[in-house]
């Protein structure tokens, strides 16, 4: 799912959300991208940020053993190009790293 020619500019951060499964009460799988409402922040691994991210966050990521974040669930952007997907959040959106 990730794009590796996706460089992100502009405090962009290049992301793997980590979505938990959704199963409706009739026993219907729901899609990975689906967020309930109520879940307002997941865990994502960082797989590429932009260089003028701020230099604290790079930093704290850079040190961060799995490289994981919190983040914003209703800020995660999904981005389709050249047949290529990956998911994008702006800095803003990090709560803390993992």
């Amino acid at each position: 799912m990730y794009s590796k020619t996706l460089q992100p500019v502009n405090r962009h951060l290049v992301i793997d959300p980590v979505f938990s499964e959704r199963k409706t009460e009739s026993g219907v799988y729901l899609p990975e991208e689906f967020v309930n409402q109520t879940e307002k922040h997941i865990t994502a691994k960082v797989l590429n940020f932009s260089k003028d991210c701020s230099e604290n966050l790079r930093e704290l990521i850079s040190h961060s053993p799995t490289k994981e974040v919190v983040i914003d669930t209703s800020m995660i952007e999904k981005i389709s190009v050249n047949g290529e997907e990956c998911y994008t959040i702006l800095e803003n959106y990090i709560v803390g790293v993992l």
